[in-house]
């Protein structure tokens, strides 16, 4: 797959309301297990985990972004140095 194809992918995903309200979902039950005194270790090692696995869905996804961003801009720079 092309870095466009994985940078539109990725933006789709992004955009999508039900992709962004289930991971916020994910991530505001985590925080309330994290702000209640009375869960224990095991509840609060689960909170982390999704927590993280939020996050680094969410970078994967920028990273694809980014990667296209980068490509564009060394095409534009490459373009401008064209003697034609």
């Amino acid at each position: 797959m092309s870095s466009n194809a994985r940078a539109s992918a990725a933006q789709r995903l992004l955009d999508n309301p039900d992709l962004t309200e289930v991971m916020a979902e994910i991530r505001d039950t985590a925080v309330a297990v994290f702000l209640s005194g009375t869960v224990d270790t095991t509840a609060m090692a689960r909170a982390h985990d999704d927590i993280r696995a939020i996050n680094t869905i969410a970078a994967a996804l920028q990273a694809r972004l980014t990667e296209k961003a980068i490509a564009d801009k060394a095409e534009r720079r490459h373009r401008a140095n064209d003697p034609t």
